[in-house]
């Protein structure tokens, strides 16, 4: 991983502040918290991504800067698989042997098939803006299922506490996380009143959070000022919630694939057996289907408010999610509807199969569509990461920095740098320009103290 753009804007008061007045936790949170509020009257109201961008490690040093990827890697899984369990557990009332399995296998689609995992994982300005925040979302929706289905004092303070933590990151976040927090929140609440009755009024604190929250982003001054880069592009709310459904059904079929389907293959007979003992009724399945669809669809919503468009991978990656969510929740619920069904005729029926030539045949079927496909095998995240480190290209780009960082450091106020000759697959972000007033040069060129960086010239080279 290398640092790009927005990575030197947003950590610069993080450091400043530290090499200014001591390196201590204090001057650490001075900085950070300066920014946050630069940002806020300034540019946008999202003061949570701002203060985690501002936590970016390369303000400790260039050689950090690949933890923040293993991070934003390590949350994603963790978030995902937390409240897939939580959900299939409790809300689903399935086995914990099953909604493990279940949790992890949406863990690996979600992972290997994320639509650019180079913005979501490997750029971490970029990731913990969209990856990591809606990662903390889906802390939220485990915490409140998880925790609501226990009693006592200390289900209790653990929901209210972590609720109220979460429900700031979430609401000081992206515009899609935002709007898709604030309707999961409201179904949330209605769900926790019906089934736990008195227990829904632990969330009380939790949406008081998350309206306060969402009424600081919404409300700050800066986003005056970004929206008047978007004017005559953004649409209007009622355009934006219309133009959602024709994009949303515009990029499925970017978003389906073969993995896809074998995963969804997969998980019948897992959901079926889970079921087994469940209490859940699973009445109306159709509203629960078009809830899910219009939470996927919902994710177009706030960038078409916002900018009149989304093209931009780091959003892609977040709508993706939600499709690939959508279709799980969905698979489950309907299998559940007709397990239901099936038993209130008295009939018997069984996918007790034998699971062991089921998976290996599904196995053995990705296998030969992995190597078959060619060009295709490259977006499984694993694969393409694991690509271009073994093709070198990755350690090349990264030597190439090294060279850069060096040669940046031995010349004067007025810098100039090579380009790099290589881009990996998963690393290719823009690269600077010859021209020193561009935004990516002067980033670069205000946290190395230099007036201006710029590319070399093809005829200085």
């Amino acid at each position: 991983m290398i640092p790009w753009y927005d990575d030197y804007n947003y950590a610069r008061y993080n450091r400043s502040f530290r090499l200014a007045y001591g390196d201590t936790f204090i001057n650490l949170m001075r900085g950070v918290l300066f920014q946050v509020r630069e940002s806020w009257y300034a540019w946008q109201g999202t003061f949570a991504s701002i203060f985690l961008m501002a936590l970016c490690p390369i303000a400790w040093g260039e050689q950090y800067y690949r933890y923040g990827g293993m991070a934003l890697i390590a949350l994603f899984a963790v978030s995902v698989v937390f409240m897939m369990y939580s959900l299939c557990k409790e809300m689903f009332g399935m086995k914990r042997a099953s909604s493990l399995g279940i949790a992890f296998l949406t863990a690996i689609l979600t992972i290997e098939r994320m639509y650019f995992p180079g913005h979501g994982f490997y750029w971490f300005n970029g990731g913990v803006h969209y990856i990591g925040i809606h990662s903390f979302l889906m802390l939220l929706v485990g915490v409140i299922v998880l925790l609501s289905a226990k009693k006592g004092i200390l289900s209790t303070v653990l929901q209210v506490f972590f609720g109220m933590v979460l429900a700031l990151i979430v609401s000081g976040g992206n515009y899609v996380s935002l709007l898709e927090g604030a309707i999961i929140l409201f179904a949330l609440v209605l769900y926790a009143a019906f089934k736990y009755k008195k227990a829904a009024f632990r969330l009380i604190p939790v949406v008081m959070v998350y309206i306060i929250g969402f009424y600081m982003n919404a409300s700050a001054p800066g986003n005056s000022v970004r929206s008047a880069y978007f004017v005559g592009s953004a649409y209007g709310p009622v355009d934006a919630v219309i133009h959602s459904f024709p994009e949303g059904m515009k990029m499925i079929r970017q978003f389906s694939d073969h993995f896809l389907v074998v995963v969804l293959i997969a998980l019948i007979p897992i959901i079926w057996g889970g079921l087994k003992d469940s209490k859940v009724k699973f009445r109306w399945p159709i509203i629960f289907v078009l809830f899910v669809a219009g939470l996927y669809f919902a994710s177009y919503t706030a960038p078409l408010y916002g900018m009149g468009s989304v093209m931009q991978a780091r959003i892609w990656n977040v709508n993706k999610l939600m499709f690939q969510l959508a279709l799980i929740l969905s698979e489950i619920y309907i299998i559940g509807w007709v397990k239901r069904k099936v038993s209130e005729k008295g009939k018997k029926f069984s996918l007790d199969i034998g699971y062991w030539w089921f998976y290996v045949g599904l196995t053995v079927l990705l296998l030969g569509l992995f190597i078959g496909k060619g060009r295709e095998r490259y977006y499984y995240s694993s694969y393409g990461a694991f690509y271009d480190v073994h093709s070198a290209e990755s350690g090349l780009l990264y030597s190439e920095y090294l060279d850069r960082i060096e040669d940046i450091n031995s010349q004067g106020p007025d810098a100039y740098v090579k380009p790099y000759t290589c881009r990996p697959w998963y690393l290719r972000q823009t690269d600077i320009s010859e021209n020193p007033a561009d935004e990516p040069n002067r980033a670069m060129a205000d946290w190395y103290g230099k007036n201006s960086i710029s590319l070399l010239s093809e005829e200085a080279k």
